[in-house]
């Protein structure tokens, strides 16, 4: 919208769509936009040369808000956010996911509590998801009233987990500037250390009310593959990721014990991982990831038993876990002065 000296007025909120083969869903993103309550906005759609029909979609909108623009290479997830949110011009900024969609007052609520909340960095709300043929799963609500979070506060929370969901999310763009924007040296936590960086130096503000619709990662996409192949790829990133943020807060008992239970979250997040892997029989995988965990851990034998016992199966047959469970019992038998019966089962 020009202004009355013939320079295009800034628009309030910049809502970047970073694209790739989401030809299927990105048609209803943009429309959730268009159909938002709060209309100062522009939409900002960067294509990583997705090989589906995605650029024929886009060509069926003519609202001048709607800016294109195309990589000339693939560039990956990452950068390709860092880019889409680089040629954002509003106030604010929105990285909204080309297989999400927004509820129609996603915008207005959010912008509300920015300009309310000066301290306020960023603001993330509750939200629904669906599949992918658009059902409705479930409601994922953090918290059941609006808040505002004092910043380390926050923080606390996200070095456990990062439980804010990308498409929900409304920052500042001095802040994301001044931070540097997205770090790229990150491919599967990107959000998570943008998010925890804002932390450190802002108020989180929180809406209770869902306000998007997202789906979740697909398990045919490039990156869930990846991660489900080789759980490693994020368990890497995310254990650097801590300590790089613990390198800044102070060195308290407090933020230590902090650090250790982000630890071990970390290290449960990676045993499911593992275990999605030797549910669907890919053993070899299996043994490769339970392997690497304990190389970062030499306590993971002890305090992941039953998971070693699997391990071991997978290597000695069925037979092992349940030898092993024997002479558990046997143990704790001749601990209490009982009778130790005789095993049952030979292990192969």
């Amino acid at each position: 919208m020009p202004s009355e000296h013939g320079v295009e007025k800034a628009p309030k909120v910049s809502v970047c769509i970073p694209s790739y083969n989401h030809a299927r869903y990105i048609g209803s993103s943009i429309k959730s936009v268009l159909a938002q309550t709060f209309k100062d906005w522009e939409m900002i759609i960067v294509d990583n040369c997705s090989t589906d029909n995605t650029e024929e979609v886009l060509k069926t909108f003519a609202d001048p808000r709607i800016h294109f623009h195309k990589n000339e290479t693939n560039i990956g997830a990452a950068r390709n956010w860092s880019r889409s949110a680089s040629l954002a011009r509003g106030e604010y900024v929105a990285v909204l996911q080309s297989d999400d969609q927004y509820l129609p007052g996603m915008l207005e609520r959010s912008i509300t509590m920015l300009d309310t909340h000066p301290r306020v960095g960023f603001v993330h709300s509750s939200f629904h998801r669906m599949d992918s043929d658009g059902n409705f799963i479930d409601m994922q609500q953090r918290w059941e009233h609006d808040q505002v979070i004092d910043g380390l506060n926050a923080l606390r929370l996200l070095t456990k987990d990062c439980y804010i969901t990308p498409s929900t999310v409304v920052m500042r763009r001095s802040l994301f500037k001044d931070l540097g924007g997205f770090d790229v040296r990150y491919q599967y936590s990107i959000d998570w250390s943008m998010w925890m960086r804002m932390a450190l130096s802002s108020d989180v503000g929180y809406i209770a009310e869902p306000l998007v619709l997202q789906r979740p990662v697909h398990p045919a996409s490039l990156t869930a593959r990846s991660i489900m192949r080789k759980p490693r790829l994020a368990t890497s990133e995310e254990l650097r990721l801590i300590d790089e943020i613990f390198g800044i807060l102070p060195a308290s008992r407090e933020w230590r014990e902090i650090r250790h239970e982000a630890y071990r979250n970390i290290m449960y997040r990676h045993i499911v991982k593992a275990l999605w892997l030797l549910h669907h029989g890919e053993t070899s995988p299996f043994r490769s990831e339970i392997a690497y965990v304990i190389r970062l851990n030499r306590r993971f034998p002890l305090q992941y038993r039953k998971v070693m016992a699997l391990w071991a199966a997978s290597v000695l047959g069925t037979g092992f876990p349940k030898w092993l469970d024997y002479q558990e019992q046997a143990f704790w038998q001749a601990f209490r002065g009982q009778r130790r019966r005789e095993p049952t089962v030979i292990v192969p």
